[in-house]
Formats: C-alpha cells, sequence, structure tokens
C-alpha cells in the first residue's frame, strides 16, 4: 500500500468501519504492539502521527531533489560551456559596437554640452589629446583657438609658454609652484607682467596659488600680485613660501578693497613662510572676515599680531595656523577671546610656557577640534591647567603636546582631564619626559577612558619595563579589546618583549586575535622565532617583513650587551653594551 498520505488516509478509513474483533487482530503501526483499546481519539492521533512521519520523508527527499536541480542550475548557468557561450555572445556584441576614443567622439554631433563637464576631469595635455578627436572635439576644447583648461597647474618656467594658450574665461584653479628656490626656478619680472594682464580676463577664477615662486624679489611692493587679484571672486588664495614683506600685503589689501566681491568669497587664506608681522596682519584682517581658514605659520606676527587679532574683527571660528610666530605669554592674554570661538588652534612652535597655556586653558570651548601645543615649552604647571579645564572643550579629536617638558604630575592631570572628552582620537605626547612613573600615572586613569579609535602616543618618552607592566594590568583590569586602541611606545628602553606582545593581544579585537596574533616563543640568540604581521590594533611598528628577514638573516651570530642579543626580532638593532632601541 505505501506509506504515502493515501495509504495513511485508507487505513483511517477501514479502521473506523472496522470492529473489535478485527481490531484485536491489528498490531499498532507505530510501535508494534497490540492494538490498544477502543479509543476513538487514540485513532486519530495515532494517524496523525503517520502523516508527520511521512511528511518528514518527503521533506528530505524533496531537499535531495532541490541539490540536484541547484547543482544542474549552477553548471548550466557557471559552468565552463556556458562561460564560453556568453564570451562568445559578448564578444559579437563587441563587433557591433567596438569604438575607439577617436571613432566614438568622431560620431558625435551637435555642440556638446554633455561633454563639456569631461574637461574638469582632464589634464591639459589630455585635453589637447581629446581635442584632436573630431572636429566636434574641437570646437568643445578650444575657445578662440585657446584651450578650454578649468584647472591649470604650471612651473614658474612654463608660465609665459602655456599662459597664452589657455581661455582665462574658462580657468577655475590656477596653481604656479617652484621646484626649488633655485635661480632657476624662480619666476621673474617677465613672468608677473604676463600673469597679470593673462588674469585679467580670469573671472570664472576661484582659487589661485603662487607657492615657492619667490615674488617679493621680482615684484617689490605686490603692484602686479594686486593684479592678478583685482576683481576676482576668488575661495582659495595660496601666497604661501614667497617672502612676502608688510608692503606688498597693504597693496593686496588694497586691490581686495576695490572689489568688494573678494572680501565676502574668499575662504581660505594661506600666508604661511612670509615676512609678516602685525601691521600688515592688521590690514589685512580689516578686509578678510570671512575667511575660516588662515594660514600664518613661519611668520613674524609676535604678540602684536595676536593683539591685532583680538582687535580685528575677524571670524573666530575657523582654523588659525599661528606656529612659529614667536608668541610668548603676553601674546596668549591677548589671543584668549578669539581662542574661544577658534575650531583648529595650532599654536606649537612658540614659546608659550606654563603662564601661556595656564591663560590658553581658560579659553577652551565647545568649538575646539584640534590644539596643538607641540614645543611650547609647557612644563607641569602649564599641562596642570590644560588638565583641569580640559572638560570643557567636548569636541576635541586631537591634543597634540609632544616636544614638551611634561613629567608625571602634569601628565596624570591631562589623563584625567581627556577622559571626559567621547570624541577625542589622538593624544599626543611624544618626547616628553615621563619617565616610567609618568606613564604609570596615565595609565591609572585609564578606567575612565571610554573613546574608540583611539590611539596614545608615548614614543620617547622614557618609559621602561614597570611602565610597560602597569599598561598590561591596566588593560588586563579593563578590558578593551573592541575599542580599536592604539598605543605607540617606540624609542623607549623597554626591554619586556613578552609584555609588549600581551598589550597587543590585549588592544586586538577578539573576533580576530587567533587570526592577527600568535603567543611569543621562547628566544635565543642562536634561534629566532619569527612571528607573524600584528594587528593594526596594539602597540604598533613592532617589525616591518623585510626588517624581520634581514634580521632572520644576521640572526645566526649572537649579540653581546642583551641576554637575548642585538639581532631580537623586537627589539631591533642596538649598540653593544646598551640597551636597544625599541621599534
Amino acid at each position: 500500500m505505501g506509506t504515502g498520505f493515501r495509504a495513511v488516509d485508507a487505513i483511517e478509513e477501514s479502521l473506523a468501519v472496522a470492529t473489535d474483533v478485527t481490531k484485536k487482530r491489528l498490531n499498532c503501526p507505530l510501535c508494534r504492539a497490540n492494538w490498544p483499546d477502543d479509543d476513538e481519539s487514540l485513532v486519530s492521533g495515532l494517524m496523525a502521527q503517520l502523516r508527520r512521519s511521512s511528511a518528514k520523508r518527503h521533506a528530505a527527499k524533496a531537499l535531495k531533489l532541490r541539490d540536484v536541480l541547484l547543482s544542474v542550475i549552477d553548471r548550466c548557468e557557471n559552468g565552463e560551456d556556458a562561460q564560453r557561450a556568453c564570451l562568445t555572445k559578448s564578444m559579437q556584441v563587441l563587433e557591433r559596437n567596438l569604438h575607439t576614443g577617436s571613432t566614438f567622439f568622431g560620431s558625435h554631433r551637435g555642440k556638446g554640452e554633455a561633454l563639456v563637464p569631461l574637461l574638469r576631469f582632464l589634464y591639459c595635455r589630455d585635453i589637447h589629446s581629446f581635442s584632436m578627436a573630431s572636429s566636434s572635439c574641437n570646437d568643445i576644447c578650444y575657445n578662440s583657438r585657446k584651450l578650454r583648461v578649468p584647472f591649470l597647474r604650471l612651473a614658474t618656467d612654463k608660465v609665459r609658454g602655456v599662459a597664452p594658450r589657455v581661455s582665462a574665461a574658462d580657468l577655475i584653479s590656477l596653481s604656479i609652484y617652484s621646484f626649488s628656490f633655485a635661480k632657476t626656478g624662480s619666476i621673474n619680472h617677465l613672468d608677473t607682467r604676463a600673469l597679470a594682464l593673462w588674469l585679467t580676463d580670469c573671472y570664472s577664477l576661484k582659487e589661485l596659488s603662487f607657492s615657492g615662486v619667490q615674488w617679493e624679489k621680482v615684484d617689490p611692493g605686490g603692484v602686479q600680485l594686486g593684479a592678478c587679484v583685482a576683481g576676482k571672486n576668488l575661495r582659495v588664495l595660496d601666497l604661501s613660501h614667497t617672502l612676502l614683506t608688510d608692503l606688498t600685503l597693504q597693496c593686496l589689501v588694497d586691490s581686495i578693497k576695490s572689489t568688494s566681491s573678494v572680501a565676502k568669497s574668499l575662504e581660505v587664506l594661506n600666508l604661511e613662510l612670509n615676512c609678516i608681522t602685525e601691521v600688515g596682519l592688521q590690514e589685512l584682517l580689516s578686509v578678510a572676515r570671512n575667511v575660516r581658514e588662515w594660514g600664518l605659520k613661519h611668520n613674524k606676527l609676535g604678540d602684536g599680531g595676536c593683539l591685532a587679532l583680538k582687535l580685528g574683527g575677524a571670524r573666530p571660528q575657523g582654523s588659525w595656523d599661528l606656529r612659529n610666530n614667536n608668541i610668548s605669554s603676553k601674546g596668549c592674554g591677548y589671543l584668549l577671546p578669539v581662542f574661544e570661538e577658534m575650531t583648529v588652534a595650532r599654536l606649537g612652535c612658540n614659546p608659550l610656557g606654563d603662564e601661556g597655556v595656564s591663560q590658553l586653558a581658560y579659553g577652551l570651548g565647545q568649538h575646539l577640534r584640534i590644539l596643538d601645543l607641540r614645543q611650547a615649552q609647557i612644563g607641569d604647571a602649564g599641562a596642570e591647567q590644560l588638565g583641569l579645564q580640559l572638560r570643557n572643550a567636548s569636541s576635541l579629536v586631537e591634543l597634540l603636546l609632544s616636544g614638551n617638558t611634561i613629567e608625571g604630575r602634569g601628565a596624570l592631570a591631562l589623563a584625567s582631564g581627556w577622559a571626559w572628552i567621547a570624541d577625542l582620537k589622538h593624544v599626543d605626547l611624544n618626547h616628553n619626559a615621563l619617565g616610567s612613573s609618568g606613564v604609570e600615572r596615565i595609565v591609572s586613569e585609564l578606567p575612565y577612558w571610554h573613546q574608540t579609535n583611539f590611539r596614545l602616543s608615548l614614543r620617547g618618552v622614557e618609559c621602561g619595563d614597570a611602565g610597560v607592566i602597569k599598561i598590561k594590568a591596566a588593560l588586563q583590569a579593563n578590558p578593551r579589546h573592541d575599542r580599536q586602541w592604539i598605543i605607540e611606545l617606540q624609542q623607549n628602553p623597554i626591554l619586556c618583549v613578552a609584555s609588549l606582545s600581551e598589550i597587543r593581544s590585549l588592544l586586538t579585537p577578539r573576533d580576530s586575535t587567533d587570526l592577527s596574533m600568535e603567543e611569543p616563543e621562547s628566544t635565543s640568540s642562536t634561534n629566532v622565532s619569527q612571528s607573524r604581521t600584528p594587528s593594526k590594533c596594539g602597540v604598533i611598528g613592532l617589525i616591518r617583513s623585510r626588517s624581520k628577514l634581514a634580521i632572520r638573516r644576521r640572526s645566526k651570530s649572537p649579540g653581546v650587551g642583551h641576554p637575548l642579543g642585538v639581532n631580537h626580532p623586537i627589539l631591533g638593532m642596538g649598540k653593544s653594551g646598551s640597551c636597544p632601541q625599541l621599534f
């Protein structure tokens, strides 16, 4: 009869009309025992179980059939024969529609408005090649026999040769650069005059850059520079490394004043590596009120420049690069009202001292995202004041304090302060005199840090094995596997290689620990084991693969001065009798 659903229905119908005598001769189809006494509900339950058993058998067969069909479909669609057929069909289609650049654009007709945006993605030489594809492309690429180049970058020795061939009306961005300060790479009087005449008709120009061209030497007073800027709605103006003085800057300001739209549209102004003082800055601030990114690094602003910033009325909500301007604590006092609204404040390489940093600390605001105080002569006193006020900088992303004289007391205050900043990504304490005790104080605040993608730079801080052990213990007690932290410990006198490996494993995400890290093995001076490439998380910069190969080749000769030898794969090369340099 079989075991299908029809068979089960037939059995149920027969049992419904069977007599008791007949039932006594039957066995249960499930357990093969004698038929139980008359309970009609028992018959329906037995039949339901038989149907479920039959359904399971049919389901298993259906799954097998599905697998067979899937394998057939895969072979038909992705098999070697199917791929060959698809390739043949594709080649036949290509033969009917094959185009080169010349044939495609040669077949193009019309004014070509749809092709004009292509020019924005091509270099000047590529636009010239594009123009030769067809007569229509020639019409698109040329305007009155001049090449339409929206973005142009020229060396100083190419200005007079290329500029007359380019359509000034279509120019959006122009960058003139010099390879060096050699005489052959400098701009000359004829170049400045040619540029001024050429840029007269560049009404659509938005970005202008004269970087490293020594403009002041050939155009004292900036008459030609003012002519280049006049009448333009510039958004970016880059005059870095051009030796500008206050006199030239005054002429530039007069040109900006003559065109009110320039003062409104200018957003980025880069004047790095010039000779500007507070006099020139004061004149510039009177017209550039909407600039949101200032590059004033390596000038001669001094404390008077900070006073000019305070009184100038410029928009403080932006990026200010004031590095290497000989600003002292007095200047910090002048700068405080503007500093409160800055988003990026770069004040490194200035003799600010503890007094100046303490004043700036009271101006930390919620807009600040990057604070650069590298090489600012900051000690523990200034670091303590800064750490106490860090909680006010709720949007801070980068805190850069390398190259100062911060020790343990100041480091503790800073570590306690940045625990309040949830979005902090990078703290740079490189090359401070922290020592192992200072690192221990920093690590004592680690349980309160809850940032993600956080990088702590402790290079060259004289941290020894004691500091590394404290870091390991803190990470064991407060796991940070899933926060993607990086702790940099290069250039420190660390001998405990096992602790470094454990720190790396403690900072590696748990789901990739087995794939990206292996346990350190015992090493000797004659047999050095090589570990796999470390994960991006953890203690970085252990050894690159090429360095590992070179060390392995030299590891046969044992070193002296260290129990593991100077050719250790983690410690790297060191001098005899001295601690080898880590990383």
